[in-house]
């Protein structure tokens, strides 16, 4: 429960960071917390026990949500500074003769560039067509890497969760 808990981080606004840091260490405490517990309960042998597996990944998990957040917030300040440092027109430069405005006209016409998702979904077929488009819609849209790299947890974490989850229960359970 922990985990997913920690998690919603993903789904916050990125420029949210006191509530995403608080979720992912309070997530890490109570972790430590509970394998301190639990230990304490049990008697102590000299291998690892089930729980130890258990406890051990989910605190993984919940670890490598903090260093999601650590990651996507060093991307995002790093594309805030590249973009206040583009300056289009320097304010100092002298450009020559000013045209107003409604002088300005134009005979080319511009063509928009499929943007590239929309490129690698054209290029597949079949199965691999239907995703390459769930990932044009989804993760290819969005022009921040801060924000793809959030979306993409989004996924990515629960799916690997889920399949650890397969693997403890068919070593451990069954």
């Amino acid at each position: 429960m922990l985990v997913i808990i920690s998690w919603f981080s993903f789904w916050l606004d990125r420029k949210a960071i006191t509530a995403r840091v608080i979720l992912g260490i309070s997530s890490l405490l109570v972790m430590a917390m509970l394998m301190s517990s639990f230990n304490q309960r049990l008697p102590p042998v000299s291998y690892t026990k089930a729980l130890d597996v258990w406890v051990g990944i989910c605190r993984t998990f919940v670890f490598l949500s903090v260093i999601e957040l650590i990651v996507v917030n060093y991307i995002a300040r790093s594309e805030e500074q590249k973009t206040s440092d583009d300056d289009p027109l320097p304010a100092t430069e002298d450009h020559g003769e000013e045209i107003p405005l409604n002088q300005i006209t134009s005979e080319e016409t511009v063509t928009p560039t499929p943007t590239t998702g929309d490129a690698i979904a054209n290029k597949s077929s079949g199965v691999s067509s239907q995703v390459n488009r769930f990932l044009s819609k989804y993760l290819y849209t969005v022009p921040s890497k801060a924000e793809r790299i959030d979306r993409a947890s989004r996924v990515l974490f629960p799916a690997t969760f889920l399949c650890f989850m397969l693997i403890y229960t068919i070593a451990y359970v069954l």
